[in-house]
């Protein structure tokens, strides 16, 4: 009699535990990419998307990169994910590493399920764009050009009136370190907000070296366009391109910003200039 009272126990006990099964594990996808407004703080999107039928917590993200230092880490979390959705959360990005392989990034995502305990989530995320890759050569042809000659925007705009229009003056100041190499100052470009007064591609062509004295650069500029939202729109009006030859990179790209005031005397200037 015991013994079928045991046999009765352990079935009802399994019945129980087999309606207790662990939630299936999510489906998180993760892509990494930079949208615009992301140029000007150097930061990338963490895209997550929930391709299960619960809905998730994301309480942490992270990626890492062999071309960058450490992890970078995205922000605006906890976040309730809901099943079949994507949403975007920025990050801002790790230095370079300039001597980094070119490998694959990982993402890992810390998640907890409805009705289920924490867990973590690691896959390698798509890159679009190649968003990691185009940061990491712009990143490391500015050091590479930045090690043999500094680039520094002067504090103030200078302005000049030619044929009754006034332009905007940027001096820029390169500056040899004393290292060993060359490098060369191709062209500057012009922005979303501004163009050289030379048309959309102000050539340059001067080489430093060590031996180079500093040399102070007039970059003149006319807006690039007028209208309603031209200022208020603009994210990436006053970083200044640059094209250079600095040591690996034949063609080296890169973005100098200026400060915030002479960013807002940009911005004043075309106000001005706009509303003539």
């Amino acid at each position: 009699m015991a013994a079928r009272a045991a046999i009765v126990f352990a079935a009802a006990l399994l019945l129980l535990l087999s309606g207790c099964s662990a939630a299936p594990a999510p489906k998180l996808s993760v892509a990494l990419f930079q949208n615009r407004a992301d140029y000007a703080t150097r930061s990338l999107q963490v895209e997550i998307t929930n391709r299960g039928d619960a809905d998730v917590v994301i309480t942490a993200a992270t990626f890492t990169s062999a071309f960058f230092e450490g992890s970078g880490t995205a922000r605006h979390l906890p976040y309730t994910l809901v099943a079949g959705t994507t949403t975007d959360f920025p990050a801002t990005v790790p230095p370079a590493v300039c001597e980094g392989p070119d490998t694959k990034p990982t993402a890992t995502i810390h998640v907890t399920p409805k009705g289920s305990a924490p867990l973590v989530v690691t896959s390698t995320p798509k890159v679009p764009f190649n968003s990691l890759g185009a940061l990491h050569a712009q990143d490391c042809g500015q050091q590479a050009f930045e090690k043999v000659a500094s680039i520094t925007p002067a504090p103030h705009l200078r302005f000049e009136t030619r044929d009754g229009t006034e332009l905007a003056l940027l001096d820029v100041t390169i500056t040899p370190t004393g290292a060993a190499g060359t490098v060369t100052l191709v062209s500057t470009t012009g922005t979303t907000l501004l163009i050289p007064t030379e048309g959309e591609v102000r050539a340059l062509g001067i080489t430093f070296s060590a031996a180079s004295a500093p040399t102070v650069l007039t970059l003149d500029f006319v807006p690039s366009r007028c209208g309603t939202h031209v200022i208020s729109e603009d994210k990436i009006g006053t970083l200044i391109p640059f094209h250079a030859v600095a040591g690996d990179f034949e063609d080296a790209y890169f973005r100098v910003a200026v400060s915030p005031v002479v960013k807002a005397e940009f911005y004043d200037w075309v106000g001005r200039y706009c509303g003539q």
